[in-house]
């Protein structure tokens, strides 16, 4: 087998068609790691901060060792991040870009929808069923496991989805969006940037924006994170338009050095995370550096054909249909599932289920919640395209 039959270098060709699958597929991963999280955390000896002596061997192992990845929940949102970058970037770069109120308009129709599907079963289970702290669980569960009145102030927190409010009150994972949807708002800015900016212009930018972050944390708090995360969606979109180059390098090295690359890359995405208390200077150069190990991720999963096919298969490409919904839903059953069935049901039964649960639950939004309202906002955006070209015509 030779190199070239190993490594592919045809495939960025398509990058700029929007015809990547193994992308789609990535953030079906990510999924599955944010939902393995969950599940590992709900173990004290998995979340609270306990001595090592207390620990046993598997505790010890998933906390410290490379199995540590699948603990990699932040790890999976900095990649979602990254990988909104580069597929958004793609309009913008093929400079077919239609202004940014179309493109506004497609993102609230992509996000707002599934979103208010979950918040809205959320509320509803928190009216049916009593929710309550569990004794031997983590302190991450008790802490999401109380009950919330919707109060209007709340209500209309998660109406908005971009200002500061209890994120977790009704779903723990939704912290994420807001800073997707914030992003959202400006993206097309940062694309003007880019768009006209050198390679060294661009990723003096990017950093700037790290910089930006933490220079004005004082003062924006937690705006300032949407910040940080502004400088891996321009990672992504840097990715997009110079991954012929970068997939033209990784053909050039061997099977060991790609494998030695992707293996670190998976580590430096998944395995790390700053504490909170180490301060917001050193979580947002790690965070940085999650984004840049995220970028080597893709690059591989594109120039790889190994990987292109394990990315490509149906069962992989479904995961990743299905990914955003998954997310979405799988805290809201996770913790309906526990306060009813704890004590009744064994654990790895109720976990089975609520991965089951979620599954179907997922599917369901995605086919009648989330398709249906990108198919809205492309026509949304398009009519609204129209309109202003026979404005301007006439």
């Amino acid at each position: 087998m030779t190199q070239r039959d190993t490594f592919k270098d045809d495939r960025p060709a398509h990058i700029m068609k929007g015809n990547v699958p193994e992308l789609e597929s990535l953030r079906g991963i990510a999924a599955l790691i944010v939902v393995s999280t969950h599940f590992m955390i709900l173990s004290p000896l998995m979340y609270d901060p306990l001595p090592v002596r207390s620990l046993g061997w598997f505790a010890v192992t998933m906390r410290y060792s490379p199995l540590r990845i699948l603990m990699g929940g932040y790890g999976s949102v900095v990649l979602f991040f990254v990988l909104s970058g580069f597929v958004l970037s793609i309009k913008f770069w093929n400079r077919g870009n239609d202004g940014c109120l179309p493109f506004v308009i497609r993102r609230v129709l992509r996000i707002y929808p599934p979103y208010y599907a979950a918040i809205a079963l959320s509320i509803v289970l928190h009216c049916v069923i009593r929710y309550h702290q569990i004794d031997g669980l983590s302190n991450w569960f008790n802490g999401l496991s109380t009950h919330v009145d919707p109060t209007p102030a709340l209500l209309a927190g998660h109406a908005l989805l971009i200002g500061t409010y209890d994120m977790s009150a009704y779903d723990s994972v939704i912290w994420s969006l807001v800073h997707e949807m914030r992003i959202s708002l400006i993206f097309p800015l940062i694309m003007y940037v880019l768009v006209r900016g050198s390679l060294a212009v661009n990723l003096a930018f990017t950093v700037a924006l790290v910089a930006l972050s933490i220079a004005t944390r004082p003062w924006l708090g937690e705006y300032a994170a949407s910040i940080l995360f502004s400088s891996h969606f321009a990672l992504g979109a840097l990715l997009a338009r110079y991954a012929h180059v970068l997939t033209a390098i990784t053909v050039k090295l061997s099977v060991v050095k790609i494998l030695t690359v992707l293996a670190t890359a998976i580590l430096g995405c998944f395995y790390f995370k700053s504490p909170a208390g180490y301060g917001f200077m050193l979580f947002s150069a790690v965070s940085f550096f999650s984004a840049l190990c995220a970028c080597l991720i893709i690059v591989i999963a594109i120039a790889s054909p190994t990987l292109s096919r394990l990315l490509s298969t149906r069962v992989a490409r479904f995961s990743g249909r299905i990914s955003y919904s998954f997310y979405l839903f799988h805290c809201v059953i996770l913790l309906a599932a526990l306060n009813v069935f704890h004590g009744k049901v064994p654990l790895l039964l109720i976990l089975a289920g609520t991965f089951s649960v979620s599954v179907l639950v997922a599917t369901l939004s995605f086919w009648c919640i989330e398709k249906p309202a990108i198919w809205l906002g492309h026509r949304l955006a398009h009519s609204r395209n129209n309109r202003l070209k026979t404005a301007i015509s006439t």
